[in-house]
């Protein structure tokens, strides 16, 4: 009888922690860059310098609630994708896949894929190998003030 009564209580609160669950949003501190729309935001783990000797790019990536990211393809690098909050959808080379907190995903170079966010949004830790695609992120604009 105690099992099931423990069992109900966590159900109970886990539904009611999930369903009051703010949307996603960048850690405090560091840099953050936003694309030309502020639909799309990027928070890098380390300087720019770095990426080339480092072989690699590695950032937190946010997408405002229903954001999208459009069709492309990355010709010299594979990219991971680690979902930290929210969800949406990723279509993969034609095929799509449920973005969910804890998800992750390898992107193989040349694939074509396109992102979007959930009602939350999606907060991901992404990773460039080598790093040249995440170059882009240094020259997006600094955000300022609220994100």
């Amino acid at each position: 009888m105690a099992a099931w009564r423990l069992t109900a209580c966590v159900l109970l609160v886990s539904g009611c922690v999930e369903s009051i669950e703010p949307d996603c949003a960048l850690p405090a501190g560091g840099v953050v860059l936003r694309d030309a729309d502020s639909t799309v935001m990027v928070s890098p783990l380390f300087a720019g310098a770095q990426v080339d000797s480092l072989g690699l790019y590695a950032g937190r990536i946010l997408l405002l609630p229903e954001a999208a990211v459009a069709e492309h393809a990355h010709a010299d690098a594979e990219e991971l994708v680690f979902v930290t909050c929210g969800g949406g959808e990723m279509i993969l080379d034609g095929v799509e896949h449920v973005l969910e907190t804890g998800t992750s995903l390898r992107i193989p170079r040349d694939a074509q894929h396109t992102v979007m966010a959930g009602p939350r949004g999606l907060l991901a830790v992404q990773v460039y190998r080598p790093g040249g695609p995440g170059k882009r992120f240094y020259d997006w604009a600094a955000m300022l003030g609220e994100r």
